[in-house]
């Protein structure tokens, strides 16, 4: 189940503390930015939150995935990889290594162009226990300025269970 409390956190007004107990992470999302459970469970997520349109046929967004992985730098490798391969032609922008508690984690800023749009991803994951809690905010590449901010501070909160 999931439970939406209210909080507050600087840089976010008024924002919504989602809590999934089932898949055992939490993260606060950005003040406005709508819940779409359905569509998250077609795209084999957790969670996932639309923020403003930024273009025809485009909204900004934030999801959740947790997947099987034995740690962080393993999975670092497979992401890293992944982004090398010809169909995804990603370019990282920028990485860190980060800790959640006792959580590995890692961020990834990265762009690619994908269905015809330029993108610009964060990536930001932490391993724990055999699962990675994935975080991804996706915006259109030309409009990364207007929700990169929300996105730092969103992943900032994002927090796998311990």
């Amino acid at each position: 189940l999931a439970l939406m409390l209210v909080m507050s956190l600087p840089g976010l007004a008024k924002p919504s503390v989602f809590v999934d107990k089932a898949a055992g992470f939490q993260l606060v999302a950005p003040d406005g930015w709508q819940a779409d459970t359905p569509k998250a469970k077609t795209m084999k997520a957790e969670a996932l939150f639309f923020g403003p349109n930024q273009g025809k046929d485009f909204r900004s967004n934030i999801n959740v995935m947790v997947q099987s992985c034995p740690d962080i730098k393993t999975y670092t490798k497979l992401t890293l990889d992944q982004l090398k391969n010809p169909q995804v032609k990603g370019t990282v922008v920028s990485q860190k290594d980060l800790k959640a508690g006792k959580a590995d984690g890692h961020q990834l800023i990265w762009k690619a162009t994908m269905g015809g749009k330029k993108l610009q991803f964060n990536s930001t994951y932490f391993c724990v226990g055999g699962k990675t809690f994935l975080f991804t905010g996706t915006s259109l590449e030309a409009n990364w300025k207007d929700v990169e901010k929300l996105y730092e501070a969103s992943s900032k909160t994002f927090q796998p269970a311990q």
